[in-house]
């Protein structure tokens, strides 16, 4: 089944609606711990807090996004698959990336779903990025193009974060909290996207009455 880049992103926003509250927290949590690791002194130990941070409050939007979006109930794989999917899924990208660039962007995008398995389904991580490439099949622009929004609005901060550090010769604080917010909304939009991936080619009848109910 071939799904539309508006359709996508249609769901995606149907599913942070549903959430809202916990997309707010994971915002503001996400935010204010990566702020707090660029301040002077706190580097080294608070990019490590802000990382366990960044990792619970992702875990706990996923299962959020899955239980209030009616798509199953959410925990079935538990934090460490989450985090092991995580892991394997950005050592992969980066590699392709590292190769070729087009490489690591095609597993990007056909591995955008494998949350969806792993959460809904509780199948294993090497199973969830088999079923994701398989179930994104025919989709690809259109996932790629949902993708790239977040993907844009994220690396847009960070060239500006890195022109205002040239310029003024630290990380400002306003500066600080002004990129971590857009990287952090940017994160919020591509979870969304991902489930949204799921939900659509593998539940598009279950998505469709959410949609009209």
């Amino acid at each position: 089944m071939e799904i539309s880049t508006n359709e996508i992103l249609s769901e995606g926003n149907r599913l942070i609606g549903r959430t809202w509250l916990v997309a707010a927290l994971y915002v503001i949590g996400s935010t204010t711990a990566s702020t707090i690791s660029d301040l002077p002194g706190w580097e080294r130990g608070g990019s490590l807090a802000s990382t366990a941070v960044g990792l619970a409050l992702g875990y706990m939007l996923v299962t959020t996004m899955v239980e209030k979006g009616e798509l199953g109930r959410g925990n079935l794989a538990g934090f460490w698959a989450y985090f092991g999917l995580g892991i394997v899924s950005t050592l992969g990208i980066g590699l392709g990336v590292l190769a070729l660039i087009i490489p690591g962007v095609f597993l990007w995008v056909r591995w955008s779903a494998a949350y969806g398995f792993l959460c809904v389904e509780g199948v294993g991580v090497m199973e969830s990025l088999r079923s994701s490439f398989e179930l994104t099949r025919g989709s690809f622009w259109q996932i790629l193009v949902a993708l790239l929004i977040p993907t844009v609005l994220a690396l847009g901060a960070v060239v500006a974060l890195a022109v205002w550090t040239e310029a003024n010769g630290s990380i400002g604080l306003p500066a600080s909290v002004g990129t971590n917010l857009t990287i952090s909304v940017a994160g919020l939009l591509t979870t969304a996207i991902g489930l949204a991936v799921y939900t659509l080619k593998k539940q598009p009848s279950a998505q469709l009455d959410a949609v009209f109910a």
